[in-house]
């Protein structure tokens, strides 16, 4: 993987706290969006040979209902990155469309029925990690990215999380976060975008993780809200208020 967060975006390291990890929203036209977009592309071209273009193509129609998540390290970079969507009641979003059609072809009604409609679910579109973190640096920039779906789920009051996830990534996430992760409709993996193993896959998301206090991982790690001086992960304003729409 080649190594495309050079510079030090979204924070000033001479004020950030030592260890302090940051979450934020990437707005749109930023350098802090660029910065992650651009990451998540490398990544995904290493691991998958998808193209921006390709990227583009899939997220195009979900733009108005998504959001593109940024883990920012301590020294000042875009450790990870990380696209969510939500559905509307009645259109679903990428991975329930997507399972839908060839190759997954997997009706994905009864766990929607069960769930209570498309508006309870969160959909993570993707998730990318900076090549050039260490063996100690990338669980936290994986809990940061964890953190970041229990605190859209808290803001958005969203119940569930579905993907379409690459088999060995679902496998780090359920191993390190020590979490249920099942595959919708036990569905077998297929050749996707790129990935030789994709399955369409689900995740409850339990009350005491979108309480936002705190992250079950290899370590807690406390996510303290919008606290400046603690170290941890400072979580950002956009993910700790209400959506406006």
């Amino acid at each position: 993987m080649s190594q495309s967060t050079e510079g030090q975006v979204g924070v000033d390291p001479i004020s950030q706290p030592p260890g302090r990890w940051e979450i934020h929203v990437a707005e749109p036209g930023s350098q802090l969006f660029h910065e992650a977009a651009q990451l998540e592309a490398d990544v995904f071209s290493d691991w998958f040979d998808n193209s921006a273009a390709d990227l583009e193509t899939i997220y195009k129609p979900h733009q108005e209902r998504m959001d593109l998540i940024a883990i920012v390290a301590p020294v000042g970079k875009v450790a990870g990155a990380s696209r969510h969507a939500w559905s509307k009641p009645q259109k679903p979003s990428l991975t329930l469309s997507e399972m839908s059609a060839p190759p997954f072809s997997t009706d994905p009604g009864s766990l929607v029925k069960r769930v209570g409609g498309y508006d309870k679910f969160l959909d993570v579109l993707s998730v990318a990690a900076a090549p050039w973190l260490d063996a100690e640096e990338l669980p936290m920039a994986s809990i940061g990215m964890m953190g970041a779906i229990g605190l859209q789920a808290q803001r958005r009051d969203l119940t569930w999380v579905v993907s379409l996830m690459d088999d060995v990534v679902s496998a780090y996430f359920a191993e390190i976060f020590n979490i249920p992760i099942n595959r919708i409709n036990d569905s077998p993996s297929f050749p996707y975008m790129g990935s030789p193993k994709t399955a369409p896959i689900e995740c409850g998301i339990e009350a005491s993780f979108r309480d936002g206090a705190g992250v079950a991982g290899p370590a807690a790690i406390e996510i303290s809200l919008g606290d400046p001086s603690k170290v941890g992960f400072w979580v950002c304003e956009a993910l700790r208020r209400p959506p406006s729409a």
